[in-house]
Formats: C-alpha cells, structure tokens, sequence
C-alpha cells in the first residue's frame, strides 16, 4: 500500500471511533496547550518585567550601597563602608558620569483630607533625581525649579489618593508630614509644614515612585541630624561605559562597597525567567506523557478488536510494514491534530491569563486598623509572545510521542499469524 493509502486508511477508522479518537486525542491537546500556554505567558512577562524594571531602574545606571545581593552563590554581603551625602559631588566628577544623587529614605505619616497615611519620604537632589530617571521623573503639575528646603515633589497616587480623578493634593499646597526622630536618648515625634512645587506623572509598573514623597536631600539630613546617606544612583552617558565608571567607584572605596548595574540586574533576572519558564514546560510536558501512555492503552485495545480485520488484510497480501504503517499513521495523525488543536487553545489561554493576571491589583488606598496605606497602580497587563519554534517543536513533540508510544501495539499487530487472526472472534 502507498502511503496516500495507509493514511485514507487510518483516518476512515478514525472517523468510525470518533468518540475514541477524540479522547485520546484531548489528552495531547492538553499537554501540548500547556506548554504554549506557559512558554507564551513567560516570554511576554519576560518583556513585561523588563520593560517595567528598565522605567524603574532607569537606563544605564548604577546603585552604590553597603549591601550585595550577588556575593557567592548569590549570597548576601554587607561592607562596613558608611556613604556621606558628598560621595555623590565626587562621584558626580568621575568622567562619562552623566548624573548623581545621594538618597536617604525615610518613612512618614502624611495628613490628607484629615486622613493619614504612612509613605515613604525621599530625601534626593531633586534635580540630579529627574536626569537619572527622566522617562519616568516627569511632573504631571508644577515644576523643580526654584526649589527651597522646604518643598516637597508629590507622586501621583498621593495626589490622586482614591484611585479616581479626585484630586486631593495641589500645587503651592502646604503638606503636613509627620517624622519621628532621635534626638539623644529620646525619640521625638514633630510635624513639618512642606510646599508642594510639583505633582508628578503617574509611572505605574513596578515604580514605587507613585506612592512616595521627594524632599531636597539637605532637609532629611538636617532634620534628622545625621551625613550619612542610604544609598547613591549614578547614571552613566553610554552603557558601554558602565564598567569603566564602575571601577572607579570601587576604587575610590578601595573594593569596600557594593556598585549594582541595572544593565546586570536584567541580564540575571531574564536568565532566572528562562530557567523557570524551561522548568515549568517539563513539568507540562509530563502531561504528554500521560497522553503517550493513554495512546498505547487504546492502541492495544484497537489491535484486540480489530485482530480479524488484520487477518484479512494480510491474507490479501499485506505486509508486516503495512500493518505497522496504519497502526502508526493513526497514532500520528491523532498526535498531529492533537497538536494543532493545543497550539490553539494554547494561545487562547494565554491571552485570556495575560489580561487577567494583574486585574486584582489597582491604584488606590487600603486601610487596616485605622492606618492607611497607598498602593501602586501595577494593573499591568501581560502580552503573550508566540515563539513560531516552540510551536513546531511542541507539533513534533506531540507527533513523536505518539508514534513512540503506539509502537509496541503496531508491532505485535504486525507479527500476528493471519491464520490464528482470521480464526479470532
């Protein structure tokens, strides 16, 4: 028999076991959609992250701080080094340094509406702050121009604190912020009176921007009476210069200090998503092997019933491999169709996933015990990527397990005795 034949064969006793065929055909659909689903989901949040970390991060810049999260097998390490605030003006000269701010963070109560609300307070030089982060550091009102030290730069979910249009906070208003501080022995609590000169654009994602306070680095330091500093953001002109500028921070801390590129940070996380996503679709693919063992399973109950059937094929001359061809080509052509029909709803999954998974986090305020709490707007929405490869290679997948695992069925179908076949009933 040609192949043409042998396939019309396959697919005529298909469609007399519809029913069969399809079971044993949604067991490969489902493993097969697995794989695409996950694999789609995990490239387009791959993009997303990056995306979202890169406005975030800012674009070619470094973080000095006393704490490396990538020390041996990603251990963490802590120097001794103490950064003072007139780090950055040496750091600011450094050559191919494009900008650099000391930032010390702090944490307060904000009175809004006769509301308070706990958020984090930035104490920045403002104007080296919006270099460094200029995609994201744009005021939606107001500007950073004749800053004095009590001014205050508002994020946009402080000013829009119910997750609406209303706005609560306005340029030139005074803003009460509440701190507690050391002085000696005693902890002191105080309110400070700031005016607002800007409200800045909304930067969503992964930027805590939103929901924090920006404050003249000078004001933090001397209400709080302290020169050290949290951490230092450099941005770099070009990033083929990161590494240079890099080095030379080190050296200026004699090796005593930890320098974090955004550009590596990427670099790890998007090999972590690979790993996972990688360890996620052989975890699927086991589906397909259960699919594969449900193959053999009905393929050997198809060789019992249709023994006779074999018989008669052979006493007309049929060969061994025409025998083993329609047993497999069934196999292949479910396996095939199975395939198919994953991809597809493999995709539909995906996008349906990807416009959901974030829908449950929104802008907006929460409340727990009288405390109020700002949240960002991270309603992001993930953009399934179909990588066409990983299509033909899940279709291939599907196809050569089913062949693989209808082998042992199409051979003993193939080595029966047509006489000893011809006589079953």
């Amino acid at each position: 028999m040609r192949i043409r034949d042998v396939l019309w064969y396959a697919l005529s006793h298909m469609k007399k076991k519809k029913k069969r065929s399809f079971l044993t055909m949604l067991g490969v659909l489902i493993g097969i959609a697995a794989i695409v689903s996950i694999t789609s989901l995990g490239n387009g949040f791959q993009v997303m992250f990056t995306r979202e970390l890169e406005n975030s991060l800012g674009v070619n810049t470094l973080t000095v701080t006393t704490t490396n999260f990538g020390g041996p097998s990603g251990s963490r390490q802590t120097y001794d080094t103490i950064l003072y605030a007139e780090d950055a003006d040496y750091i600011r000269n450094i050559d191919d340094v494009k900008a650099a701010t000391a930032v010390k963070s702090v944490t307060g109560d904000v009175h809004i509406d006769n509301i308070s609300y706990t958020l984090t307070i930035q104490g920045v030089n403002i104007s080296e702050y919006a270099k460094i982060y200029e995609s994201t550091f744009k005021t939606y009102s107001g500007s950073f121009e004749n800053l004095e030290n009590d001014s205050v730069v508002v994020g946009y979910n402080v000013a829009f604190p119910y997750g609406n249009e209303t706005q609560a906070i306005h340029d030139e208003d005074n803003l009460t912020v509440t701190l507690t501080y050391r002085s000696g022995v005693q902890f002191i609590t105080r309110n400070f009176t700031f005016t607002v000169v800007a409200i800045l654009q909304q930067a969503g994602g992964f930027s805590q921007q939103d929901t924090a306070l920006f404050v003249p680095l000078e004001t933090v330091l001397d209400i709080y009476n302290i020169t050290e500093v949290s951490y230092i953001v450099v941005s770099v002109e070009s990033s083929d210069k990161i590494d240079s500028v890099k080095e030379k921070i080190k050296e200026y801390y004699h090796d005593e200090i930890a320098v974090n590129s955004s550009e590596a940070l990427l670099s790890t996380m998007e090999s972590m998503f690979s790993i996972m996503v990688l360890f996620v679709s052989a975890i699927a693919a086991v589906a397909l092997i259960v699919a594969g063992v449900g193959i053999m399973n009905i393929m050997t109950v198809s060789v019992t019933e249709r023994t006779r059937e074999i018989g008669i094929l052979k006493s007309l001359g049929a060969k061994d491999r025409t025998i083993l061809g329609i047993f497999l080509a069934e196999a292949a052509v479910i396996g095939f169709l199975g395939g198919i029909a994953g991809i597809i709803f493999g995709l539909i999954t995906a996008n349906i996933l990807g416009s959901q998974l974030f829908a449950m986090f929104s802008s907006g305020f929460s409340s727990s015990g009288g405390t109020h709490t700002l949240t960002t707007n991270t309603s992001l929405v993930i953009t399934p990527i179909f990588d066409p490869l990983t299509g033909v290679m899940s279709l291939l997948l599907a196809v050569g397990l089913s062949i693989i695992f209808a082998l042992q069925p199409a051979y003993n179908a193939s080595k029966k005795d047509p006489v000893q076949a011809l006589l079953y009933f």
